[in-house]
């Protein structure tokens, strides 16, 4: 069964210093902005934590894992993790998911086979 690479999300989990968050909202900006020169990205979005203000998520859409482990290996990743490293309790974690319903390598999956699981890059 044939298809087109599944999209996998990748989110960057950031925990602020308190007094630092608009500072690193200003440093995300411009990594978001970089973001969206990188081949196979879709699209980023920096999201607040409403429970816990400190607290962010970069996430990104990418075409495929083959896209994502390109940027993995990037200076442009290594910016992303060193983002703000000044104004962070501790270093980003990050996570790389694909939707339930296609395997991997894209290729949809059958009801019997197991859905894919959480992998780090």
């Amino acid at each position: 069964m044939g298809g087109t690479a599944a999209v996998v999300t990748f989110g960057l989990e950031y925990e602020v210093r308190a007094g630092c968050e608009a500072a690193f909202e200003r440093a995300a900006a411009e990594v978001l902005a970089s973001l969206a020169t990188q081949d196979g990205h879709r699209r980023s979005r920096l999201y607040r934590d409403v429970f816990r203000p400190a607290s962010y998520l970069v996430y990104s859409e990418w075409a495929s894992r083959q896209a994502l482990a390109r940027f993995a290996g990037s200076e442009a990743f290594r910016a992303v993790t060193a983002l703000g490293a000044e104004l962070l309790l501790a270093p980003p974690r990050h996570r790389a998911y694909t939707p339930l319903g296609e395997g991997p390598d894209g290729e949809a999956r059958g009801r019997g086979d197991a859905p894919p699981h959480v992998t780090a890059p």
